[in-house]
């Protein structure tokens, strides 16, 4: 019996150690624990330029190429959030602050706010040309 008994125990401390493992990656990785596709800034760009570039053939403003899986103005709300985010009232001219302290402006989760707020693009024109426009 006590053969038995050392391999059952070092398969229970075994499958412990994984499910503690997995449970350790999936708090670095959202990812996997929400079940939604967290995008980083690059990610975000990448798609933006690529709705751009193949869909529009690069004749809309920037400001109509929207997101809702990525907070591009950095107002603290994704998507369709607190004022309508999605919608956009931006402005080149009058360029936003990029920060949750201007969660009242609705300049919107589009490639215009993902240009200026992450790459410090202050043009339409220089915002396309990042597109490869």
């Amino acid at each position: 019996m006590k053969g038995i008994e050392l391999p059952i125990n070092a398969l229970i401390i075994i499958a412990v150690a994984v499910i503690v493992l997995i449970a350790l990656v999936s708090m670095f990785y959202p990812a996997f624990s929400s079940g939604n596709l967290v995008l980083t800034s690059e990610g975000a760009k990448t798609k933006l330029c690529q709705i751009m570039v193949e869909a529009k053939s690069c004749s809309v403003l920037s400001n109509t190429i929207t997101i809702d899986t990525f907070d591009a103005d950095k107002d603290g709300y994704v998507g369709i959030g607190p004022p309508n985010d999605v919608t956009s009232n931006w402005n080149w001219v009058a360029l936003p602050t990029c920060s949750p302290s201007d969660a009242q402006a609705t300049w919107g989760d589009n490639l215009a706010s993902l240009c200026y707020c992450y790459y410090s693009i202050t043009t339409e024109n220089t915002c396309k040309k990042m597109c490869g426009c």
